[in-house]
């Protein structure tokens, strides 16, 4: 870029140019950093309140977790931004750099501004929470597997279920009625067409089988196990 002295030579088009980059220039990249109270998690940010979310969807995610038998394997960064990497899923609200062991996610003004729903509902606080506590459990897990290459669906699976699982309870119930049904009854059922067709749905009928007796932390359990318990 011209230094200041000699912007006065630029070309008005050059000019328009370099306004228009900067513009473009992500708002995360003078982002301040939290290290989120009492851990080794830390958080880059431009909004205090995206900041609290990921502190709290942290904690909420690894306590889940930890009570069904997984550990959490020391710190990690989450970065709150204004744009994915394009490598990623369009339309995707967050994602996970499994070598950098890094969570990015939307800033709470982008969704909102992109009128982008969670769980199929308009986005708000305890919304936006979910969605990053999903985020955590799929580093989470990704730290646990106990082989290479897991399947999408053991993976999504895991992180539908803490999603729901950490909502406030009368939100749970709202998102339970706003999809009905019985859960998945065998391990057949969890298949990678349905949680492509309808993420949503698939993260909720995870909740109701992970919600049976029968299943619960055993079934998280084994997921880190078995290779084949589900299949893409």
């Amino acid at each position: 870029m011209p230094s200041l002295g000699n912007l006065a030579a630029v070309p008005r088009t050059a000019w328009l140019a370099l306004v228009l980059a900067a513009a473009a220039c992500p708002a995360n990249a003078l982002a301040e950093r939290l290290l989120c109270p009492g851990t080794d998690i830390s958080v880059s940010y431009s909004d205090a309140a995206d900041a609290d979310s990921a502190c709290q969807a942290a904690a909420y995610s690894i306590a889940f977790l930890e009570s069904n038998g997984y550990t959490r394997g020391g710190g990690f960064e989450m970065q709150i931004v204004d744009r994915l990497p394009p490598e990623n899923i369009p339309h995707s609200l967050g994602s996970l750099d499994h070598r950098n062991q890094q969570i990015r996610v939307l800033s709470f003004a982008e969704v909102s501004r992109g009128q982008k729903s969670i769980l199929g509902l308009p986005a708000d606080r305890e919304l936006y929470r979910s969605l990053i506590s999903h985020e955590v459990a799929h580093l989470i897990a990704f730290r646990n597997f106990s082989f290479d290459g897991p399947t999408m669906v053991a993976q999504e699976y895991i992180a539908g279920v803490t999603q729901i699982a950490t909502l406030p309870p009368e939100l749970r119930q709202v998102i339970l009625t706003l999809y009905p049904g019985e859960g998945f009854r065998s391990t057949a059922a969890i298949n990678l067409t349905l949680f492509l067709f309808d993420p949503h749905f698939f993260a909720v009928q995870a909740y109701r089988h992970f919600s049976r007796p029968e299943n619960g932390a055993t079934f998280l359990r084994a997921l880190l196990l078995v290779r084949d318990l589900v299949s893409d």
